[in-house]
């Protein structure tokens, strides 16, 4: 993703973290726990660069959608709003 390995570890796993977090059993970390990761990715991200944030939605964000779920066209139109006008195709 980035340039520093440490930060895109602690990108990586704030993220593992909060799904693994958001499908616990246990409705205290299901909640809270979810919210925290949250809190701290969210900080997190805040200081990446717009190339960074591209590339995370490459590399964690992609890899989980699924052609049949609108999700996947929502991805689809704001990574197209993000491209440069002049790569832009058409």
């Amino acid at each position: 993703m980035g340039q520093d390995p440490e930060e895109d570890f602690a990108v990586c796993g704030l993220i593992e973290m909060q799904r693994r977090l958001a499908n616990s059993e246990k409705l205290f970390e299901r909640l809270v726990g979810t919210l925290w990761a949250a809190g701290m990715l969210d900080e997190r991200l805040a200081q990446l660069t717009d190339r960074q944030i591209g590339q995370l939605m490459f590399d964690a964000v992609a890899d989980q959608l699924s052609i049949l779920r609108p999700e996947t066209m929502i991805w689809r139109s704001s990574h197209a709003a993000t491209v440069p006008l002049g790569r832009r195709k058409g």
